[in-house]
């Protein structure tokens, strides 16, 4: 019988990923997001697996979730540059493979993509250089807390949309004893990156036991949907961990038990969170108990019955509704933090031109896109059409 624990079959779903078995590794993936809905490592695996079978915007949807659980992903932010990369849109590619590099600068894979896309976008270099952001890094690794500190303040004063530098913030501030400044950092990061792992195992720890104690049981058990196995809280933590190691596991199916007492299935004295599948298993799941050798959905065509990207409605909203400036504004902001940048500008053009009560708000956007995209066409000719519309300050 096969292994059920969460952690096993992640190992299978990303063996499979690796070995070319694509649907397979979907269907694993599938299943284990059925019993644990939050877990990160599953949608990573569906990140490897829409971009390694041509399906580029919907990668782009899937690493995007990835990284609202971890803006450290080094990984995530190389499946974003390779997606960009499938579209062949090599400026907005070099954004996450920066990233990626100062995240893990030894990683072969990462500083090739990171040359190929330099290179495609017509910026040939001989050889990369450390970035601010990755010397900020390297100050942590070697606790250099104080001069960590002030790097990544200097850098989130230039960019303070870079959820991964206020991560690192949060986290160094934390190390360093600086409750106050670190709890307000954390809370921040918080409001717009709710399901933030490691952001909701430190300000859980920090409020655990104080007048915030409710709130603090509540961060902990959000983290938990996140890393069902508190895998990380016991790196973070060690023995002090306010969370403690478990296996997780999925729920026994029908085609797992062959047979079997079902009280066979569990290891005595080891402590167990099995997941709950739904009632109702969501579309993709609908009518599909087991992989099949070829699922409908890894065809060239017709076009699979895959789940819409979240932001779909949003333009279906917009396309009945036009003049809802609010909404429009709200979908722009949310393509631009997925980096999904031509459709944002196109979105922040439309604003620029006709919703005068926002272009305040338009123009600290753009020129934040301004300072990520520096040799963007796209973005500065907005820029000049904004400052246009702004005249004389």
């Amino acid at each position: 019988m096969a292994d059920l624990t969460l952690r096993s079959q992640s190992l299978l779903a990303e063996r499979l990923a690796r070995s070319g078995e694509y649907d397979q590794a979907y269907w694993v993936a599938r299943r284990i997001l059925r019993a644990f809905p939050k877990f990160k490592g599953a949608y990573r695996i569906l990140g490897q697996v829409y971009g390694a079978t041509g399906r580029p915007q919907e990668a782009l949807d899937i690493w995007a979730r990835v990284l609202s659980a971890d803006p450290e992903d080094a990984a995530a932010y190389a499946g974003l540059g390779a997606a960009y990369e499938a579209l062949q849109d090599w400026e907005s590619a070099l954004w996450p493979w920066q990233r990626a590099f100062e995240l893990d600068p030894a990683n072969a894979a990462i500083r090739q993509g990171l040359q190929r896309a330099y290179r495609a976008a017509g910026r040939d270099i001989w050889r990369l250089k450390m970035t601010r952001g990755g010397l900020a890094r390297t100050y942590l690794r070697g606790r250099l807390y104080e001069k960590g500190i002030a790097e990544l303040k200097g850098l989130l004063a230039e960019d303070p949309g870079r959820f991964d530098l206020r991560l690192a913030l949060a986290e160094a501030l934390w190390r360093a004893e600086k409750k106050e400044e670190a709890e307000a950092t954390l809370k921040a990061l918080l409001d717009d990156l709710p399901y933030c792992l490691k952001a909701n195992l430190i300000l859980g720890q920090m409020w655990l036991g104080t007048a915030q104690d409710e709130a603090a049981r509540a961060l902990l058990e959000r983290a938990q949907m996140v890393d069902p196995d508190n895998a990380l809280a016991q790196d973070l933590f060690g023995a002090l961990s306010p969370l403690p190691p478990r296996t997780a596991r999925l729920p026994v199916e029908s085609q797992d038990v062959a047979g079997k007492d079902l009280g066979e299935l569990y290891e005595e004295g080891v402590r167990t969170i099995e997941g709950s599948a739904r009632a109702q298993p969501p579309p993709l799941l609908e009518a599909a108990t087991t992989a099949p050798a070829e699922p409908q959905w890894l065809r060239p065509a017709p076009g699979p019955a895959l789940r819409e990207p979240p932001w779909r409605a949003q333009e279906r909203h917009l396309e009945a509704h036009p003049e809802d400036h609010a909404a429009r504004l709200g979908l722009a902001r949310r393509l631009r933090d997925m980096a999904i940048l031509e459709e944002a500008l196109k979105h922040y053009a439309v604003l620029a031109e006709g919703a005068p009560a926002l272009l305040g708000e338009v123009a600290r956007d753009v020129e934040v896109m301004r300072r990520l995209y520096p040799e963007h066409e796209g973005v500065l000719r907005l820029a000049q059409t904004v400052r246009e519309r702004l005249g004389p300050s």
